[in-house]
C-alpha cells in the first residue's frame, strides 16, 4: 500500500536533456543486472515455472537432457519475447505521453497498487478471524 500511495503521490517529470554523445554498453552495464534480477522475480513467471517443472509428469514428458534444454529454452525465449515487444510497445508511444498523461497512468497505478494492499490487508483481517 506504502508503495501505491508513493506512486499516486509523485509528480511525473519527462526528461528533456538530449545527448549528443553515442551511447556505449558501458553506459547501461547496470541495466543488465536489474533487468536479470527483475526478470527472475516476477511472481507471473515464479508460479508459472513451479507450475511447468512442479507438473512435469503429468503434461510433458521429460526424457532426455534435450528435452530439458528444449523446455528451458523455450521459456527463455517467451521471456525475451516478452521484455522484446513490451520495449518495442514503449519506444513506439512514449513521444506521445507527456506530464499529464504521465500522472494519470501514476494515479491509476498507484489505485490498484492500493487496492491490491487492501485485498491483501483483508484476507490476512479474515483468516486472523477465523483462527480464533
Amino acid at each position: 500500500m506504502a508503495m501505491g500511495l508513493t506512486l499516486f503521490l509523485t509528480r511525473p517529470a519527462i526528461a528533456t536533456e538530449t545527448h549528443t554523445d553515442k551511447a556505449s554498453l558501458w553506459d547501461y552495464v547496470w541495466d543488465i543486472p536489474q533487468t536479470f534480477f527483475l526478470t527472475i522475480t516476477n511472481p507471473g513467471a515464479v508460479i508459472g515455472l513451479v507450475a511447468i517443472f512442479g507438473g512435469v509428469s503429468s503434461f510433458v514428458e521429460v526424457e532426455s537432457h534435450i528435452d530439458a534444454l528444449t523446455m528451458v529454452a523455450s521459456i527463455m525465449g517467451g521471456s525475451f519475447s516478452y521484455w522484446f515487444v513490451v520495449s518495442q510497445f514503449i519506444s513506439t508511444i512514449r513521444h506521445r505521453l507527456d506530464v499529464v498523461r504521465l500522472g494519470q497512468i501514476n494515479r491509476i497505478a498507484g489505485l490498484v497498487m492500493m487496492g491490491f494492499g487492501c485485498v491483501l490487508i483483508g484476507e490476512m483481517v479474515i483468516k486472523r478471524l477465523k483462527f480464533w
